[in-house]
């Protein structure tokens, strides 16, 4: 049986100012090490933005990452609650065509759920089961 997300999600959810630069978006996604930050506007999540969209949506173009906003390029928050599945997550993943959800509780953003994650449960419940190889 596939895990609950609120089990494999990280609870550790980092975010950054709507009006601050791409620039800065990029030096805390490396600072923190993770692909996405969740976008903040006065105290509430508005967005996501992640290393795929300053790529596609400002290094790709040849833009200045210094001189636009992170609002100006972020995507609204895809969520999923916490107690669906990997297959739910990883189907919606699919749908929206995203590698981060923003996992949510009584209606609270409460963790980020990543591609990465939903791999590794993968790879645990098969090294659980016995398995060595994939065939």
């Amino acid at each position: 049986m596939s895990p609950v997300l609120e089990k494999l999600m990280s609870s550790r959810v980092y975010a950054i100012a709507s009006e601050r630069s791409v620039s800065d978006a990029a030096e805390e996604l490396a600072k923190r090490e993770v692909g996405s930050l969740l976008v903040d506007r006065n105290g509430t999540y508005v967005g996501m933005i992640s290393e795929r969209d300053i790529i596609r949506k400002v290094v790709a173009k040849g833009a200045d990452p210094a001189s636009i906003s992170v609002g100006a390029i972020m995507s609204p928050p895809v969520t999923i609650e916490a107690d669906q599945t990997v297959i739910g997550a990883n189907d919606l993943m699919k749908i929206k065509k995203v590698r981060h959800l923003a996992v949510t509780k009584n209606g609270g953003i409460i963790g980020i759920i990543s591609v990465r994650d939903l791999l590794q449960a993968l790879y645990t419940e098969h090294q659980e089961s016995g398995v060595r190889e994939f065939d």
